[in-house]
């Protein structure tokens, strides 16, 4: 493939397993990097030792990544930055991939309590954990990525950072739903000339038997309240992009 596309990963959405199959679809000269993927730990690590914000070093990769002639795609957990839109929009196309909020709330749990690595492990138990901070951001994953704002003004601000998260996901040219994931596959195919076989990476090491004896309705009912504002973003996505 020859188009340059941006892919913003957010957790729990598929995003593994999509970003592996549009990654087969570019290669390089042996001298050149087609592709080009932000590491979550090595990029954070690098932004302690550094002593800058995580946020701000990948935002500063990004321009990098974008500013290089020989890259055509890149991916990773990156913030929107409308600057790098701004700037790079007329050579780079944004794409994204969505999950309806609450499951996704669920895997991200579920995954990271029972994986077997200990980079971003939860160690709480679920009614523990659906009161803590880190669940509420997990809540907001796509506002907080869309937006870049903090939690602290999503929370004052919940109405017109959803917004914001919307209009920002306007100036994608290609959104999708994991739930209707062959949908974006077809529209992918029709927009960039390449079909996507996209395998099943990450799955989930928490059963689903495991899952549902965890979750009463009171819990879930508090994570839906949690997650109304990515749920309204979802809903666009869905009505937008999938529905029309």
């Amino acid at each position: 493939m020859q188009h340059k596309l941006f892919f913003l990963h957010i957790p729990k959405c598929g995003g593994t397993s999509l970003d592996a199959a549009i990654r087969a679809g570019y290669s390089a000269p042996a001298d050149l990097i087609a592709h080009v993927r932000l590491d979550p730990v090595a990029s954070l690590r690098a932004a302690k030792l550094a002593g800058v914000d995580a946020g701000v070093l990948s935002q500063s990769l990004l321009y990098y990544f974008m500013a290089q002639a020989g890259v055509r795609y890149i991916s990773g957990h990156f913030t929107y930055c409308e600057t790098a839109h701004r700037t790079f929009g007329s050579e780079w196309e944004f794409i994204t991939l969505l999950r309806h909020p609450v499951a996704r709330w669920f895997s991200h749990y579920f995954y990271n309590r029972y994986k077997p690595g200990e980079h971003y492990r939860i160690s709480e138990d679920l009614p523990t954990f659906v009161t803590s901070p880190r669940a509420l951001r997990l809540a907001n994953a796509s506002v907080l990525q869309l937006t870049g704002r903090g939690m602290d003004e999503i929370l004052a601000r919940p109405r017109q950072c959803a917004f914001e998260a919307i209009a920002n996901l306007e100036k994608f040219a290609l959104v999708g739903c994991l739930e209707r994931l062959d949908t974006f596959i077809s529209q992918f195919a029709e927009r960039y000339g390449a079909r996507l076989d996209v395998p099943r990476l990450q799955t989930n090491p928490a059963p689903p038997s495991l899952q549902a004896a965890q979750i009463d309705d009171a819990l879930r009912q508090r994570v839906e309240e949690m997650c109304r504002m990515d749920v309204q973003v979802y809903e666009h996505a869905l009505s937008r992009w999938v529905r029309s």
